[in-house]
């Protein structure tokens, strides 16, 4: 989805009108903040038949190694323009629906904050479905090596053109956080884009000491056809715990559709902990994902958009340095003779418009996997 440039246009219309003329030559350069990241990575598996991807990757990793499954570059730049006026641009490259890596612009808003505990944001954004949306693909910022394809896989709309609106209040020692949101995107499912609109949203927040709890919802009007809409909702609930050496989390979510729920609605969710001994941090993650069947409508003639799947991982997180951590991570995924949601077989489509992923049939796969995360 490329850059609307009313976007662009709005954020240099905003900051330029933030800054005073006589001091804008004069402290321009000081305004802004550079930062980047990035994993180098691969992946391999006991599997030739099937590709072992991430989201909606075309290929991924089978006994001949992958680089491109994890691997990504990241740069931002944020301008401060005043007290309460900045813009962020992040662009990130990526293997997304093509073979290849390309670089699309993740984030690129204006952010103002004209009262105390409150954030108005206008431009693209992460859609904020989950505990960790912001971060996902940073992966420093994570103790996983990657994010359980069981539940963030499940999501098919990563960003939002739109606003949103974050309130925040402390409430004696609990931090209550709120935000809602509208707007327009794209949902990339079944190897096709499709337009998204109408889009609401909202997640409440709760932080007391170690602790992080999170709801939200969203939902929006699919453009499936010339003719045809769909109703598109994605609930999530989230919890994190970390404190000292001890980490633990875990999410839940639901992917729902009104005119496709056999197609398309699923139920996904993962519990991980972990133990930190100084650089080093071992961890591991349980995951699983299924279909969520209705029995007021007809089995799908079309396969699912995700079968059943269920990971166990074990990960060790090595911070090597300051500013790059060293992971690796085994997964025996199992699909159960599904479709799983892990999994692409190279080739021609089955029905036109519908990929082999929904079709498949794998059993027990079992997968390692080496990183490099670093930030600059």
């Amino acid at each position: 989805m490329k850059l609307k440039n009313s976007l662009v246009a709005a954020a240099v219309v905003a900051i330029c009108g933030g800054l005073p003329a006589q001091s804008w030559a004069e402290s321009f350069e000081e305004k802004f903040t550079f930062s980047g990241f990035g994993t180098l990575g691969g992946v391999v598996t006991d599997e030739d038949d099937f590709d072992f991807r991430r989201d909606q990757q075309p290929d991924g990793a089978s006994t001949s190694a992958d680089a491109g499954v994890d691997s990504n570059i990241g740069v931002q730049v944020n301008f401060q323009a005043n007290s309460w006026l900045s813009a962020t641009v992040q662009g990130l490259a990526m293997r997304r629906d093509e073979h290849d890596m390309n670089m699309e612009i993740e984030w690129a808003f204006v952010k103002a904050t004209p009262l105390p505990g409150l954030t108005l944001r206008a431009g693209r954004m992460a859609m904020p479905t989950f505990l960790v949306s912001d971060s996902r693909n940073v992966g420093y910022a994570n103790t996983w090596l990657r994010a359980p394809n069981e539940v963030y896989g499940l999501a098919v709309v990563p960003r939002i053109d739109g606003g949103d609106v974050t309130y925040t209040r402390e409430v004696g020692s609990v931090r209550l956080t709120g935000t809602m949101m509208a707007g327009s995107s794209e949902a990339l499912a079944v190897g096709q884009h499709f337009n998204m609109r109408n889009i609401l949203g909202g997640n409440l927040q709760l932080q007391k000491d170690a602790f992080t709890v999170r709801a939200g919802t969203v939902s929006g009007d699919v453009t499936v056809s010339p003719v045809q809409q769909d109703k598109y909702s994605f609930h999530g609930v989230g919890v994190s715990y970390d404190k000292g050496n001890v980490l633990a989390q875990a999410e839940y979510v639901q992917r729902r559709s009104s005119n496709f729920y056999n197609t398309v609605s699923a139920d996904g969710w993962y519990t991980m902990g972990g133990y930190r001994f100084g650089a080093f941090t071992p961890y591991a993650i349980v995951a699983q994902t299924k279909p969520h069947t209705s029995t007021s409508e007809p089995p799908s003639p079309f396969g699912t958009l995700s079968g059943k799947q269920q990971t166990f991982s074990a990960g060790l997180r090595w911070d090597a340095m300051s500013f790059a951590a060293i992971k690796l991570q085994y997964d025996h995924v199992d699909a159960d003779g599904t479709n799983g949601i892990s999994f692409e077989q190279p080739g021609a489509p089955i029905v036109p418009g519908f990929p082999n992923s929904m079709f498949i049939s794998v059993d027990t796969v079992n997968v390692i996997s080496a990183t490099i995360d670093f930030v600059f």
